[in-house]
């Protein structure tokens, strides 16, 4: 099937770059009303970052990528390098602890998970020693090995909630070249994609017709963000800095899609996109976030971020109503910390997030 660009997202939209947030309006001029001391009610704690225990892992283990199903249901990946081989936790509500894999999935890391619901969740990672592709599927009782292409490194996976196959973006091992994948009648089928040589890093798909595909033009060195409508890809109409690349999407509706920008190289360009249904709006970050910065919805119309690398403790900046707010995770003393991933989970379950301290593994929540 061939593809063809269409230009809805292209033609009569407008790329706006977002403003700080006006000055209250004044107060109206009602003396207020003194209520009984008796009946004050105590105002509500704030959120905090809190350190969650994670089980046991080797040292050399990294953890990447989380993705939540409900409340009760969370998984998140990795992989250790010394030896080569996998990592995955599944968070049952309380706690993190070790998931088993297939035997047959025994070499390499698992770079992306994601969850349709609590009985069907995905992940894919690098390939095996035999070169055959690395995908296991949840089926609400074991993790299974489902055939995955030859030589491809799984980058990035999506599953719709709705149901409707999920997506994933990757590259093949030896030659680089991009590769997006539809789970269709049983099995992973590659789908055509926009001409160029692509680095394809993050997908993020609502349903066989709602997929946003984003990473690098190898030839400019310049983000791109594409939209499958289920007929024909589009690409957004976004700004394209001197070098960079889309690392992060979250489409959460139609009019509802945030996409994380970086330069990669220097790290000097950190921009937070968001779609309304009409226009990319461009919201500078105030804070360095690193290529692997984490992004999730807040639930209620805005968004968190987690930060890369810093010391003695995380960083995570939360954005809603046009306003930054950093906040710190807790004191870890000397350590270097990185936060690669960060969830919120449906329903009332907390926000979780998955890094290093120094050179261990570590989760923390906000609740």
């Amino acid at each position: 099937m061939r593809y063809r660009i269409r230009n809805r997202f292209t033609e009569g939209t407008a790329v706006r770059r977002a403003l700080p947030a006006g000055l209250a309006a004044a107060a109206l001029g009602i003396a207020p009303v003194a209520a009984p001391a008796a009946s004050a009610a105590e105002p509500a704690a704030a959120p905090v970052w809190q350190d969650v225990s994670v089980p046991q892992l080797p040292a050399s283990t990294t953890m990447t990528d989380i993705a939540a199903a409900g409340p009760h249901a969370a998984w998140a990946v990795g992989g250790q390098s010394s030896p080569s081989a996998p990592a995955l936790l599944r968070w049952d509500g309380h706690a993190w602890r070790t998931e088993a894999l297939p035997a047959s999935v025994g070499r390499g890391g698992l770079r992306a998970v994601a969850a349709a619901g609590p009985r069907s969740a995905w992940a894919i990672g690098d390939p095996q020693a035999d070169g055959s592709g690395t995908a296991v599927h949840w089926n609400g009782a074991a993790w299974q090995r489902v055939a995955f292409p030859a030589g491809l490194t799984g980058l990035d996976v999506s599953a719709p909630r709705g149901g409707g196959g999920a997506w994933a973006a990757g590259q093949d091992y030896g030659t680089s070249a991009p590769a997006v994948l539809h789970y269709e009648h049983g099995a992973w089928v590659k789908k055509d994609i926009p001409a160029g040589e692509l680095a394809v890093l993050s997908i993020s798909a609502r349903s066989g017709h709602d997929v946003w595909l984003g990473g690098m033009d190898r030839t400019t060195d310049t983000p791109f963000l594409y939209h499958w409508d289920g007929t024909a890809w589009s690409e957004a109409r976004i700004q394209k800095p001197l070098w960079g690349a889309i690392k992060r999407i979250v489409a959460v509706s139609p009019e509802d899609v945030w996409a994380y920008r970086t330069d990669l190289i220097i790290g000097a360009e950190h921009t937070l996109l968001h779609w309304d249904g009409t226009s990319w709006t461009e919201i500078p970050v105030p804070e360095s976030t690193g290529a692997y910065a984490g992004l999730t919805t807040d639930g209620h119309g805005g968004v968190w971020m987690s930060t890369a690398f810093t010391q003695h403790s995380s960083t995570y900046l939360h954005y809603s109503g046009g306003q930054w707010t950093t906040v710190h995770g807790p004191d870890r003393g000397a350590a270097y910390i990185g936060i690669n991933d960060i969830e919120r989970l449906p329903g009332h379950g907390p926000i979780l997030s998955i890094g290093y301290d120094s050179s261990t593994p570590i989760s923390e929540a906000l609740r």
